[in-house]
């Protein structure tokens, strides 16, 4: 079940990372990272309260608090920043191809940090994974970006979705510890995404008149890539309850491959993928049946 959940996560973080591909030119990375977040309090609020999560809330110690609000914190501000900033830049392809180089981060610090013990196969996947990613964002490049190729905002995209990696790694395991300390994992997203919601207005101020000014395709796309981003969220934490952080967090690596097909579908004039896109996602499917079959 906590394989599943990651597979389900994995397919709406690709979801919302197609469709920002367009609502952020007009709204701005900012103001799309406080509008989900904002977005996923009723969501979160929902399903604590029907798996009784809301009974409870107030007694939950300040430890448990604490790291419930920083895995918050990490991975609804710091990483959703950095991840929609890249997709920004570099285009939701590239961006996601490179953000799943987490698999190679993820296992290790679970292993140092929470004792577990990784099975055998996840090296060799870890690695496929790597390649598949690596494969991948040497990818097309839009055709706007092949006619007006900026090398320093290429670069700057990289950059900044390693960055999102690394911080999402450490969000992974923050969530995994506040998951297992405070029991109900929907008690522990509520309470990342209300921290996280309050640190974020202190950051960004969206009067009326603005949210008024953008696009109205635009802001009906942002409102559903908040609805996709929020049931992912829902999933992702749900699911490490359910798996440990070393079979998870490969497993969500899926996402570029999805990305991949989506992106065909959908924004293909955005996003070109030629023959690497087509061998790092071989890479990545076949990594991912070594996971499941053998993990």
């Amino acid at each position: 079940m906590g394989l599943a959940l990651a597979l389900l996560t994995a397919f709406l973080w690709s979801a919302t990372s197609i469709i920002l591909r367009r609502s952020m030119i007009d709204i701005g990375v900012l103001n799309s990272t406080f509008i989900i977040s904002i977005v996923g309090i009723p969501v979160a609020f929902f399903f604590a309260l029907i798996s009784g999560g809301l009974n409870h809330l107030l007694e939950i110690e300040w430890i448990p608090l604490a790291y419930a609000s920083v895995a918050g914190i990490i991975n609804f501000v710091g990483g959703r920043f950095l991840w929609y900033r890249g997709i920004d830049l570099i285009g939701a392809s590239r961006t996601n191809s490179i953000v799943a180089t987490e698999a190679m981060f993820a296992p290790f610090l679970a292993v140092v940090l929470l004792g577990e013990i990784p099975p055998l196969i996840l090296t060799p996947a870890a690695l496929l994974i790597f390649l598949g990613a690596f494969s991948i964002s040497k990818s097309g490049e839009s055709s706007n970006e092949k006619l007006n190729f900026n090398k320093r905002k290429f670069t700057l995209g990289i950059v900044i979705s390693v960055m999102a990696a690394i911080v999402f790694t450490i969000g992974a395991l923050l969530t995994k510890v506040s998951v297992s300390l405070i029991g109900n994992p929907f008690q522990a997203m509520l309470i990342g995404v209300l921290v996280s919601s309050i640190f974020l207005s202190g950051t960004v101020c969206i009067k009326k008149e603005s949210w008024a000014g953008f696009k109205e395709k635009s802001r009906k796309a942002l409102l559903l890539a908040a609805l996709t981003q929020s049931f992912a969220s829902i999933s992702f934490w749900n699911a490490f309850s359910l798996a440990p952080v070393v079979l998870i967090v490969p497993t969500l690596q899926s996402y570029p491959l999805i990305t991949l097909i989506l992106s065909y579908l959908f924004i293909r004039r955005l996003e070109k993928l030629n023959r690497a896109a087509v061998i790092g996602s071989f890479f990545i499917v076949i990594a991912l049946v070594l996971i499941v079959l053998y993990g």
